[in-house]
């Protein structure tokens, strides 16, 4: 007997060694429940495919190569991404390289010369471009801008005509046009003659339907090119505004004024051109077609830090000088839909805090996006706010990118932990996808997403390649399902929403749309039970009320039949008390008289 009590035991603790191990949660397969706490989820998106410079090919199957056989794509700091119809642009900044340009046989050496790369949705070679034409409106704006008069010397200065201009090729304003480029020509297009212009550190693409426009960050300003020849035709220059200097004069009013340094961009249907500009605090910046800077919108709030401040109420004037100011959270990215509304990430305002990391804002600068899922929509509900180990992030997440597809759901990626983080339009926290390590797979260091078709391809700068993943059977049928709903198809979802629980019996979001359904069809004690095991205790309480109203609805003869009879028992029993007691006074009486 004593044996057979260890062998039990040992029995015992080996099923749960071995079912501890086949059930640890990666990072790719966790999602919250209801009271924040990390639950095994199915895989949303997994890994399709990842493109290193080698592996972009012409269609032929090729490696692209110019004259002299030297390999074309070679991806050096890779920074952002594009998708429009059947063409994908990635902009390489090249900060860790130089391009070698000749003038008229005099080779020079640019530093960040930065590189689009143009592919087709295969990721086959097209094209790249890093040296382009300018037209003569283009041309005329930039002298415009680059004019100024020296008070000091009282003389009008041309910066593109100074010595150093001429000499120092990355910084000119223009450039001639160098050795063996020739521009594309295109009806409509007036282009200035033998000028021309390179990006330097550009960090920001987007596309539309006519035109490309790329955030030259090293030269502090926006080219809008056309589409098919890559010809300037618009420039976007430093805001006339007080919170940035003109970069190339320097006076005592500048002190303390910004350089206007853009990094991400988003066009609307107007074509008007919005920015994300590193080191401004004061929103986003809005230009019109014409390249005028209209306005900030959608600025952050300052997130107040409670210990800050109990410790500011006890510290000296000259101690609370030397605190670091409490500044809003800068954005990091953007992204606009198809109704026009601009989705953004921001950073964080601290290890501690993580509040509103995603936005979606209209056109009059407000926050509408919906929040009504069981966790914030800004990454990791639950994470370590400090730690001794260097290896393990501390914090909340780090959004780097965003997307937003056609139906409504968007995606962005956290950079610190190499996540991406897929919502509905309600907020509601759909999957998690992607993790750090040494994989081709990994996202190690993301700095822009897209959508591509149904895929969704993320740029790595770190492994300096993108990476391609694709809905999975689980994902498919959650995007199916939350775009039933958005149709107000409720109903038709509900056999969606039963396969994804099949596979993954803890998705509580898939009760609360069999619930939806049910409460719909007027089942609502089956609807109750479901919220109930999504824990949607405000569909719960519609679902309570509607399953009241219809007991009364349905028992109404019986009740009222009762109450009247238990009125008239109860008057009956009330005139039995009333006679009995008169009864028993008349008796009490005429024992007196007699």
């Amino acid at each position: 007997m004593k044996y057979k009590k260890y062998l039990i035991l040992l029995v015992v603790s080996f099923a749960l060694v071995i079912f501890t191990s086949t059930t640890k949660v990666s990072a790719a397969s966790y999602n919250y429940d209801y009271w924040h706490n990390i639950v095994y989820s199915s895989e949303g998106l997994s890994h399709k495919d990842t493109f290193y410079d080698q592996d972009i090919l012409n269609p032929n199957g090729t490696t692209p190569v110019d004259a002299n056989g030297n390999q074309l794509v070679k991806f050096n700091t890779l920074e952002d991404m594009a998708v429009y119809g059947e063409r994908i642009y990635v902009l390489d900044a090249k900060t860790r390289d130089s391009k070698t340009l000749t003038f008229g046989g005099d080779p020079t050496s640019v530093d960040g010369a930065s590189t689009v790369y143009v592919l087709d949705k295969s990721f086959n070679y097209v094209g790249q471009q890093s040296v382009f034409a300018i037209t003569k409106s283009a041309k005329a704006q930039l002298e415009r801008f680059y004019t100024y008069f020296d008070e000091e010397k009282g003389e009008t200065v041309r910066v593109y005509e100074t010595e150093n201009a001429k000499n120092n090729y990355q910084d000119r304003v223009y450039i001639p046009y160098p050795d063996g480029f020739t521009p594309k020509t295109k009806s409509g297009l007036d282009l200035a003659e033998n000028t021309a212009v390179i990006l330097r550190n550009a960090r920001g693409i987007t596309v539309t339907k006519d035109a490309l426009y790329i955030a030259d960050t090293g030269h502090y300003r926006i080219f809008k090119l056309d589409k098919d020849t890559y010809t300037v035709t618009g420039v976007y220059l430093t805001p006339n505004d007080e919170t940035f200097r003109n970069p190339w004069v320097f006076s005592e009013a500048s002190d303390g004024k910004q350089l206007f340094y853009p990094i991400k961009l988003a066009i609307d249907v107007a074509n008007r051109v919005y920015c994300v500009a590193d080191r401004i605090y004061e929103g986003i910046l809005e230009f019109n077609d014409n390249g005028e800077f209209n306005r900030f919108l959608g600025v952050n709030k300052v997130v107040p830090n409670p210990l800050k401040a109990f410790w500011t109420k006890i510290m000296t004037e000259t101690q609370i000088a030397q605190i670091a100011l409490d500044l809003p959270p800068m954005f990091t990215n953007l992204s606009i839909d198809k109704k026009g509304f601009l989705y953004t990430t921001s950073k964080p305002s601290d290890n501690t805090q993580a509040t509103n990391l995603i936005k979606a804002i209209n056109t009059s600068g407000k926050d509408v996006l919906k929040r009504n899922g069981y966790t914030e929509p800004s990454g990791d509900a639950v994470y370590i706010g400090a730690s001794t180990n260097p290896q393990i992030p501390i914090g909340p997440s780090s959004l780097n990118a965003i997307t937003v597809s056609d139906n409504g759901i968007y995606t962005a990626v956290d950079t610190k932990r190499g996540r991406m983080f897929t919502y509905d339009n309600e907020g509601n926290l759909l999957y998690i996808t992607g993790e750090k390590g040494t994989l081709s797979h990994n996202l190690n260091e993301p700095v822009a997403i897209r959508y591509l078709g149904n895929d969704i391809v993320v740029v790595d700068r770190e492994s300096r390649s993108l990476i391609r993943f694709q809905v999975t059977k689980f994902g498919s049928l959650i995007n199916e399902a939350t775009e039933l709903y958005n149709q107000g198809l409720v109903i038709e979802a509900e056999s969606i929403w039963r396969e994804v629980l099949k596979m993954n019996s803890n998705y509580e979001l898939a009760y609360v749309g069999i619930g939806k359904s049910l409460l719909r069809q007027g089942k609502y004690k089956e609807a109750m039970e479901n919220f109930k095991m999504g824990n949607n205790k405000t569909y719960y309480s519609k679902a309570f009320q509607g399953y009241r109203d219809e007991f009364l609805e349905e028992n109404f003869g019986i009740i009222m039949t009762s109450l009247v009879a238990i009125v008239v028992a109860y008057g009956a029993y009330k005139g039995y008390k009333y006679i009995k007691r008169r009864n028993e006074e008349d008796y009490e009486g005429g024992d007196e008289n007699a």
